[in-house]
């Protein structure tokens, strides 16, 4: 996804419009409740999960961003990867600004969960925050957390509304590298990008988004479901069967702040497809 690029994260324009056309195709043509209509994604997936979050509010009654970025935190490649390193970008009113002039929409806003790993090279800690701090602001919320919970050894914040409703919740995952948490004790296989971490973003985001219960988060209720044979086009493997499990990606050393002075854009975009973060 171009999520840096204005032609294609500005609403009417671009990806951001052909993804809101498809959902409104999709939920038309299928009847689908609109206000159960959600978005999440990984890396630029995560970055584009922002931008329709800022570019289509109404549409969405929650999104989740795994290692993504806030929405126009970024004009072009260079800045892209720039803020990819956590370098620069606009500070929290004027991210929320870039929210409010996006569209005509008064509210409510969508609420957010955010994930990122602290090891992650890829895309640096920072943008969570950055994240947070865009949509705390549009929802009007206080600076300090409503309530803070230890994971093992990882930590969820959670931002309440006036209701006392979770409107924004942050997980740190300790240790974490650039992919999605998975425990797959409950859920999912290891493979690239999608992490063993003994938590489950999957089922947390879809309790989240309340299309799952409380109780959806226990391991046997899980494990019910595991026991329901797969069909065949289901299973995806890297490696022939019985060579062992797929190897994990190796965690990047941070970067320094990268230097744009002469550098071709052709290496740039080669460099964020490489960290899937464009296409």
């Amino acid at each position: 996804f171009s999520w840096f690029e204005p032609g294609d994260v500005s609403r009417g324009e671009g990806e951001v419009h052909s993804i809101a056309g498809m959902i409104e195709t999709l939920a038309a043509a299928h009847r689908l409740d609109r206000a159960r209509i959600f978005v999440t994604g990984l890396s630029a997936g995560g970055a584009m999960t922002c931008a329709m979050l800022g570019a289509y509010p109404e549409i969405f009654a929650a999104g989740a961003a795994i290692a993504g970025l806030p929405y126009a935190s970024a004009a072009n490649v260079p800045e892209a990867f720039q803020r990819m390193g956590g370098h620069g970008g606009p500070g929290g009113p004027s991210l929320s600004d870039k929210v409010r002039n996006a569209s005509d929409h008064q509210g409510p806003w969508p609420r957010l969960s955010v994930w990122q790993g602290s090891a992650d090279h890829t895309v640096a800690p920072s943008n969570a925050a950055a994240i947070v701090e865009q949509w705390r602001l549009l929802h009007g919320l206080a600076e300090s957390p409503s309530a803070s919970e230890s994971l093992g050894p990882h930590r969820r914040l959670v931002w309440r509304d006036a209701q006392g409703r979770d409107a924004i919740e942050e997980y740190t995952i300790a240790g974490m590298g650039h992919g999605t948490p998975l425990d797959t004790a409950l859920l999912g296989r290891a493979a690239p990008y999608m992490l063993e971490v003994g938590l489950s973003s999957t089922l947390r985001i879809a309790h989240f988004f309340g299309i799952v219960p409380e109780a959806a988060l226990s391991e046997t209720l899980v494990e019910q479901a595991q026991a329901r044979p797969e069909p065949e086009t289901a299973t995806w493997r890297e490696v022939k069967p019985g060579t062992g499990p797929r190897p994990q990606p190796k965690q990047q050393e941070p970067r320094p702040a990268p230097q744009f002075g002469g550098t071709v854009r052709k290496t740039i975009e080669d460099a964020l497809r490489q960290a899937g973060l464009m296409r």
